[in-house]
């Protein structure tokens, strides 16, 4: 029961992580805490609206995952689209890909709204789901070395001091605003 009620939120760390994974050596692990707290408090209003709604643990648990999974899978979802497309073809495509998007979660969330049989099946799966993707991100995360913000914060000092030594070359750049 406690695990029905907890797979959302475990669920809506990974994006997060699997971000930080992927950019491990640009951010420190800090500013990837607070984004995950404020993940877990967005995810903590979403489930409570829905409990509100339903007053069904299992339905409530399962479209708080619904709506962390299609929020969270929107851009890759996109970009992948998009590969291949120029900019006018992109503008024409986007509000039919936001259509859609918005009547494939409104076709699932009414499917668990009237769904009664199959909820505790489908919360059991995702449980172990949640808990896989995240704790196998977690594992990689765990095996990078330990002192991987150290290198973040010396590379970002390095590179102020990059920044701030080029202060006469901003000076001789000419002005496009004025050309």
């Amino acid at each position: 029961m406690i695990a029905t009620l907890i797979y959302p939120f475990v669920f809506s760390l990974f994006p997060v992580l699997s971000l930080y994974l992927k950019n491990v050596n640009e951010v420190r692990f800090a500013d990837v805490f607070q984004v995950c707290l404020i993940v877990l408090f967005f995810t903590s209003a979403v489930f409570l609206g829905s409990f509100l709604a339903t007053r069904n643990s299992a339905k409530t648990s399962l479209i708080t995952f619904l709506l962390i999974f299609f929020t969270f899978s929107f851009g890759p979802v996109l970009s992948f689209l998009f590969k291949n497309m120029d900019y006018g073809e992109i503008m024409a495509f986007y509000p039919k890909y936001f259509a859609s998007w918005i009547i494939i979660f409104s076709f699932f969330l009414v499917l668990i709204l009237l769904a009664d049989t199959q909820i505790k099946v489908v919360n059991r799966f995702l449980t172990f789901f949640s808990i896989f993707i995240l704790s196998s991100t977690i594992i990689k995360l765990v095996l990078l070395k330990p002192d991987l913000n150290q290198v973040v914060l010396s590379r970002s000092a390095d590179e102020e001091v990059v920044l701030n030594s080029g202060n006469d070359d901003i000076n001789n750049l000419p002005d496009i605003y004025r050309s």
